[in-house]
C-alpha cells in the first residue's frame, strides 16, 4: 500500500467529515495512514465554519434579520457533515439507558438504524440550543466564533481516539481508536491551538481550553459508560463539544 501525502490526508479528513467527495480511495492506504488524517480534522472543521460564517453574513445582508441568519449555520453544519454526527447523538442517547446494566445490549441499540424517543429528543434539544447559542453570540464576534467552533469541536476526535478503547473491533471508530498515535494527537492539538489564536486571540485560547476540559470529561464518561467508544460516540462528542464551545464563547466574549 502507498503512503499518504499531506494533501491526501487533508482530502481524507474532508471525506470523513463532510459531504465533499474528493476521490480518495481509502482502501489504497494502510490503517495507520488513514488514522493519521485525524491531524487535519480541525482544518476540515475550519472549512465548514468558513462556509457557515460567509452564508450567515450573506443572509444578514440580504434579509437584515439576525434571527433567520442564525438558523443557517445549524442547517449547513448538519447538511455539510451528512448528518453523521447528529446520527451519532441519536444513537448514543438511545443506547445510554441500556449501558447502565447491559453494555452489549447498548452497543446493539447503537447499531440499530431506527431512532427512538430518547435519541430524537436529544437531537431536537441539541439543534434548538445550538440555534439559540448562535443567536446569542455578540454580533461583532460572530464571524470568528462560527469559524472557530467547528474546528475546535472536530479536534475532540483526536482526544477520543488517543485516550479511549474501542467498544467493537470494526468500523471507523475502531480504526481511529486503535491507530491514532500520541504524535497525531499532539500535532492536532497544536494546529487547533494556532487556529484558536488566529481567530480570537486570547479569547480563542480560553475557548479552546474550556472545550479541552469539557470534552475530556465527556469522553471519560462515555468511555466508562459504554466500556469503550464507537463511531457514534465520536459524533456525539463532536456535537456536544460544539454546543459547549458556543456557550463558552458567549460567556467569554460578553
Amino acid at each position: 500500500m502507498k503512503k499518504m501525502t499531506p494533501i491526501e490526508k487533508i482530502r481524507t479528513a474532508l471525506q470523513f467529515l463532510t459531504i465533499f467527495d474528493l476521490g480518495n480511495n481509502k482502501s489504497d492506504y494502510d490503517l495507520e495512514d488513514i488514522a493519521g488524517s485525524i491531524i487535519f480534522f480541525p482544518f476540515a472543521g475550519l472549512i465548514l465554519g468558513l462556509i457557515c460564517a460567509v452564508v450567515y453574513y450573506a443572509v444578514v445582508y440580504i434579509s437584515g434579520n439576525h434571527l433567520i441568519a442564525s438558523l443557517f449555520p445549524v442547517f449547513l453544519l448538519a447538511v455539510l457533515s451528512r448528518g453523521l454526527h447528529l446520527d451519532g447523538i441519536a444513537d448514543t442517547f438511545d443506547a445510554i439507558h441500556f449501558a447502565k446494566y447491559d453494555k452489549k445490549k447498548a452497543l446493539e441499540v447503537m447499531k440499530d438504524n431506527s431512532v427512538g424517543a430518547f435519541g430524537a429528543t436529544a437531537l431536537i434539544l441539541l439543534l434548538i440550543t445550538k440555534f439559540i447559542f448562535i443567536y446569542s453570540i455578540p454580533y461583532e464576534s460572530i464571524f470568528p466564533v462560527i469559524v472557530l467552533i467547528p474546528a475546535v469541536s472536530r479536534w475532540t476526535s483526536s482526544l477520543v481516539a488517543r485516550y479511549t478503547t474501542p467498544a467493537s473491533e470494526k468500523g471507523l471508530g475502531y480504526t481511529f481508536t486503535e491507530y491514532v498515535t500520541t504524535e497525531n494527537f499532539v500535532v492536532c492539538s497544536i494546529v487547533t491551538f494556532v487556529i484558536s489564536i488566529i481567530c480570537l486571540g486570547l479569547a480563542g485560547v480560553l475557548i479552546f481550553f474550556s472545550v479541552v476540559i469539557f470534552s475530556a470529561l465527556l469522553t471519560w464518561y462515555f468511555n466508562n459508560t459504554f466500556g469503550g467508544t464507537t463511531g457514534d460516540i465520536y459524533g456525539s462528542v463532536i456535537e456536544i463539544s460544539e454546543l459547549f464551545g458556543l456557550l463558552a464563547a458567549i460567556l467569554i466574549l460578553k
